[in-house]
C-alpha cells in the first residue's frame, strides 16, 4: 500500500483509508432516519481488521455516525492496532447515544470540548490524530472560537490536528489559516471532480478541464481527503445489486497533497 503525507502533519498514512459511516447503522437525526441500515457488528469489526491486514492505516468514522457507535466499533476493532493507525473523526453535532438520536447543531467552544471527551471515550483512545469541524455550512467569518478551541486541544494533547469536513473552498481557505489545520476532506470522484477545492491559496480557481496542481507552494498547506470517491457505489456498480460485506464496509478516502 503507498502512502501519503497527511497535509503538514508529517503523518505517513496509507493512501486509501476507510470510511466509519456504514458501520455506524442505524440512527436518527432529528426525526428523519439518517443510517445506513442494519448491521452486523463482529463483519464490521472482521472488515477493519482485515484493511489493517491489506495495508489500510487511515480510518474516518464521526460522532454522528450511528450516533457514536461507529467510533464505539472502531475502538473495538483497533485496539491492538493504536500506534501504527492514524484514526479521524468530526465534531460539530449534539450527540445522544442512548437514544441513537444526532440533535442539531452544537459548534460552541465548550460543546466541542464535550464532543471530544465522548470521541476519546468511545474510540477508547487517549489521543485523536485529526479531529474535523462535521458542519459544512458554517459561516467563515465565525470559525475563529472553532480554530481556538481545536488550537487548544492541540496544546493539551487530545488531538494531534484538525480538519474541515466542506466542500467551500472560501470556508477551506478560512480554516487552512489555523495553524494545526492539516486537512480538508471534500467529494472527489469522476462525477464531482470539485477542481475548486484543489486550487492553491491566493490563486485563480483551475479551469475545469485543466490538471489541478501537482505541488502547493503557497501559504496555508492542508491534506485533501477525498470523499466518496465511489460516488457511494455508482464507479464499482454496487447501485441496483446487493452489495458484499466488504463493499458495504470498505469506504475508500484517496489521499494527495493541496494548498487552501
Amino acid at each position: 500500500m503507498s502512502t501519503r503525507t497527511l497535509g503538514n502533519t508529517g503523518i505517513q498514512v496509507s493512501a486509501l483509508g476507510l470510511g466509519g459511516w456504514a458501520i455506524g447503522g442505524p440512527f436518527r437525526g432529528g426525526t428523519e432516519e439518517w443510517g445506513y441500515g442494519p448491521v452486523d457488528d463482529q463483519e464490521s469489526i472482521h472488515a477493519i481488521q482485515r484493511a489493517v491486514e491489506l495495508g489500510v492505516t487511515f480510518f474516518d468514522t464521526a460522532a454522528n455516525y450511528g450516533a457514536g457507535h461507529s467510533e464505539r466499533i472502531l475502538g473495538r476493532a483497533l485496539g491492538g492496532h493504536r500506534s501504527s493507525v492514524v484514526i479521524a473523526t468530526k465534531f460539530g453535532y449534539r450527540v445522544l447515544d442512548d437514544q441513537k438520536l444526532v440533535d442539531g447543531l452544537e459548534v460552541h467552544p465548550e460543546a466541542i470540548r464535550r464532543s471530544c471527551e465522548a470521541s476519546l471515550r468511545r474510540l477508547g483512545t487517549e489521543y485523536i490524530d485529526l479531529f474535523q469541524f462535521h458542519v459544512g455550512g458554517h459561516p467563515a467569518d465565525q470559525v475563529d472560537d472553532v480554530l481556538d478551541t481545536l488550537e487548544s486541544l492541540v496544546a493539551e494533547g487530545h488531538i494531534r490536528a484538525y480538519g474541515w469536513s466542506t466542500d467551500d473552498p472560501v470556508r477551506a481557505r478560512a480554516f487552512a489559516a489555523g495553524k494545526h489545520c492539516a486537512a480538508i476532506q471534500h467529494q472527489l470522484n469522476i462525477f464531482e471532480d470539485n477542481p475548486e477545492m484543489l486550487t492553491p491559496a491566493g490563486a485563480e480557481p483551475t479551469p475545469r478541464e485543466a490538471s489541478p496542481p501537482p505541488e502547493a507552494a503557497t501559504r496555508a498547506e492542508a491534506g485533501s481527503l477525498s470523499a466518496a470517491a465511489h460516488a457511494l457505489g455508482v464507479v464499482t456498480s454496487t447501485v441496483g445489486r446487493r452489495m458484499t460485506a466488504l463493499e458495504r464496509r470498505l469506504g475508500s478516502l484517496v489521499f494527495q497533497r493541496m494548498s487552501v
